[in-house]
């Protein structure tokens, strides 16, 4: 449960800490969706996609690291963060029951939902940060999700059940 990960890790109250593991949290979870098209998936465009998202996926996750090690208490405490972080996940929709679907289509059902609410948390993040490199990756990595979004809508379509 990506949502209970994401509260138990929202300790440090550093704002751009938290966001780091949130990142990295959602990141974990795209690789494991992304594993598991590669692995058992049948359709050729997507164990591709699949592919290339675990490996840019690995080394961003490592680039978040290294920039949680450069962080310093700047961006402390902001309990309206948290508030809205708490609320959005409260609020969001829980993933829809796909297990009994082949791979290629779980993958295509899943994908938009996990990354709407990656979106919406980079998106409050932007609202509270200060740290101009953090800032900067999370609008590369919205942008990233969103173009995510709009190219599994066709495969998605064509997957026959």
């Amino acid at each position: 449960d990506v949502n209970g990960h994401v509260n138990s890790i929202m300790n440090s109250k550093i704002i751009d800490a938290d966001v780091i593991e949130i990142m990295k949290v959602y990141n974990q979870a795209f690789m494991e969706m992304a594993y598991m098209e590669m692995t058992k998936g049948q359709n050729a465009t997507l164990k591709k996609w699949a592919s290339d998202i675990l490996a840019s996926k690995k080394t961003e996750n490592i680039a978040l690291s290294k920039m949680k090690e450069k962080l310093t208490s700047a961006n402390l405490h902001d309990d309206s963060f948290y508030e809205d972080v708490n609320r959005f996940l409260q609020d969001s929709l829980f993933l829809p029951e796909t297990s009994t679907l082949p791979v290629d289509k779980q993958f295509a059902i899943l994908l938009a939902p996990h990354h709407r609410r990656a979106i919406d948390v980079g998106r409050l993040y932007l609202k509270h940060s200060t740290n101009a490199e953090l800032k900067a990756f999370t609008q590369m990595w919205i942008k990233e999700y969103e173009q995510d979004i709009m190219r599994i809508k066709p495969i998605d379509e064509g997957i026959k059940l």
